[in-house]
């Protein structure tokens, strides 16, 4: 070592500045990750969306339910198509239908929801 003079209670009081500023962090992390599950009731305009096939069949099914919660206002809709290769295809086919059916009603904003989990 160099002929520097370090004070001993130096490194003591960064040491605990640190183990300070660490412990804060790691609560902070633990009360972000506690938030991020609480769900928050939405308001509005609200579309529920649907797309279902079978293997067996050649066609799928698409379905939309829209409502307001402040108005009450309702629209729904239905239509079936060629079966895609996939669930997911016809999932995602049934969001990009709504939403192009819910532009052509001048519904601007919405939240779009599955009617069920994927999984």
């Amino acid at each position: 070592m160099s002929n520097v003079d370090w004070d001993p209670n130096e490194f003591i009081v960064k040491a605990e500045a640190e183990s300070i500023a660490w412990t804060n962090a790691q609560e902070r992390l633990q009360k972000a990750n506690t938030e991020a599950h609480v769900e928050v009731s939405v308001s509005g305009d609200i579309c529920q969306v649907d797309g279902a096939w079978k293997e067996t069949d050649c066609r799928a099914g698409l379905g939309w339910y829209y409502f307001n919660t402040d108005t009450l206002d309702k629209l729904m809709g239905t239509c079936n198509l060629r079966r895609g290769i996939s669930p997911l295809q016809t999932e995602l086919e049934a969001l990009i239908w709504v939403m192009q059916c819910t532009l052509r009603n001048n519904k601007l904003i919405m939240v779009f929801q599955r009617t069920v989990p994927m999984w």
